[in-house]
């Protein structure tokens, strides 16, 4: 697909630019994984992570369902879905204490970014005139100019 610009014709097709069919079903998409095979998915799939990780993971993303709960009601009705029992006892999805989870398909990019400006808080030192960032990023007294 040719596609101008200030570089011209070509250049990458990004991930959200690309005609993509979410219709058509997998090819041969009921076959069952042995248990072999499925173990080292599951091995891959978790990367060597530790609980605590994972858990860390899923509650940050229920922080994301709780404030759209709050601050956007309507859209939680529809941005989230609650869990099936199957994926709560699935070990790669780590359901861990929840039983939401969010809709990632149509994701409301806007609010997500509204849900981590308000996790973002700046104060300025009454002395130091230092901006204090207390943010996810883990960023302490950064001086702004």
């Amino acid at each position: 697909m040719a596609r101008g610009g200030r570089r011209g014709p070509g250049g990458r097709i990004h991930v959200h630019q690309r005609n993509v069919d979410n219709q058509t079903q997998t090819i041969r998409g009921d076959i069952v994984i042995n248990h072999e095979h499925l173990d080292g998915i599951i091995e891959t799939e978790q990367r060597s992570m530790e609980d605590k990780t994972r858990r860390e993971y899923r509650n940050r993303i229920k922080h994301i369902i709780d404030w759209l709960m709050v601050h956007y009601p309507t859209y939680f009705e529809e941005g989230t879905r609650l869990l099936s029992e199957d994926e709560k006892q699935d070990k790669v999805f780590f359901a861990h204490n929840t039983n939401r989870d969010l809709r990632y398909s149509r994701l409301n990019v806007q609010l997500i970014k509204a849900f981590l400006s308000s996790k973002k808080k700046k104060k300025i030192h009454p002395v130091t005139g230092a901006v204090i960032l207390s943010s996810v990023s883990g960023i302490k007294n950064m001086m702004m100019p």
